[in-house]
């Protein structure tokens, strides 16, 4: 799959109505990175986990929580 930047749009504005505490959502190098609170960021894991391939979760006390998504 290929990440145009109509289909990063569209991922982008469904995570963020579906989970408004997301604080940024930003493309690099093919991957789609979320940042939020510890709490958004396991609810948008055990979301996503079957649905994705290949994805990255950052999250912890005294971390930065994210998640990264490789498509």
């Amino acid at each position: 799959m290929t990440l145009t930047p109509e289909l990063f749009e569209e991922i982008r504005n469904d995570l963020e109505n579906d989970f408004p505490k997301i604080e940024s959502i930003t493309q690099e190098d093919g991957k789609i990175i979320i940042n939020a609170d510890n709490d958004t960021i396991w609810e948008l894991f055990e979301t996503l986990y079957h649905g994705v391939e290949n994805i990255e979760l950052n999250a912890g006390e005294n971390e930065e929580a994210f998640l990264t998504i490789t498509v």
